[in-house]
């Protein structure tokens, strides 16, 4: 093993292991949150809005989402998927690489209220669901899982850029723009070594198809080449700052089709 020193830091927001938007409409109606959830749309979609749901409602809803949300809440699937995955992959690391010696995640619970005992709880439920059922318990230390509060203007760019490798969010755009703003935007520091995961989603609203069609004649009369999806665009357009890549929403959403469990 490595004796780096060094741990390689993943930060990931609560709102990304939790599905708390099937959360915030199982509070909104039960029976509707099954419906939503049953819908292969649902893992599919490119927009939070979803069938027989008020979208203002809901967009409120999210807005003011608290604790009594996350009890609605069932796990996303990226736990013990996408995310386990990248963690073998970084812990396979630290075993044979110079990098880094150990993995740390670091889980932050804004805007949620938790107490000490719940925070422990936390991360010894991810920890165990991150390391695998079957895990070699020789090498548990490989992995930590930490928790912190902050909201996001605290994650500043030099924040992150000095504690992190990769980062999970799933509104990033807000994060963006909060340190990101016209007025700062030329002095800002940038961190493009790290990479950004997000879901392939829009959020300020999906575009028109004439919208997407004025895009399509601009970009050809420029660049005289057929242009990216818009996803892809979003991604280059961002890479400056940060390495975003965006992912299916599945990883987001629940990791439990056609029910929606009481607690997470």
């Amino acid at each position: 093993m490595a004796h780096s020193g060094k741990v390689a830091g993943i930060l990931v927001m609560i709102d990304c292991l939790l599905d708390t938007r099937l959360g915030t409409i199982a509070k909104l109606d039960t029976e509707l949150a099954r419906k939503v959830v049953s819908s292969e749309t649902y893992f599919t979609r490119e927009e939070d809005r979803f069938e027989g749901v008020n979208d203002i409602l809901f967009k409120n809803a999210y807005l003011t989402r608290d604790k009594s949300t996350l009890t609605h809440s069932v796990m996303t699937a990226m736990v013990s998927g996408w995310l386990r995955g990248m963690i073998n992959q970084l812990k396979e690391q630290a075993l044979t690489g110079p990098e880094h010696d150990r993995v740390r995640v670091d889980v932050n619970i804004y805007p949620y209220q938790f107490s000490d005992e719940e925070k422990d709880e936390l991360c010894k439920v991810l920890k165990f669901r991150l390391d695998g059922e079957n895990a070699d318990p020789a090498f548990g230390h490989l992995l930590t899982v930490e928790v912190i509060d902050k909201p996001i203007e605290q994650l500043t760019p030099q924040f992150c850029k000095a504690s992190y490798g990769a980062m999970v969010m799933y509104d990033p755009w807000t994060w963006m723009n909060t340190h990101f703003y016209p007025e700062v935007f030329e002095t800002a520091i940038r961190l493009p070594e790290v990479l950004l995961y997000a879901p392939r989603i829009y959020f300020d609203r999906k575009p028109t198809a004439a919208e997407l069609k004025e895009f399509e004649m601009q970009f050809r009369m420029q660049a005289s080449v057929k242009p990216p999806d818009q996803f892809t665009w979003i991604e280059m357009r961002a890479s400056p700052i940060v390495g975003i890549t965006l992912v299916p929403p599945a990883y987001f959403s629940s990791s439990v089709r056609h029910r929606v469990d009481s607690a997470a």
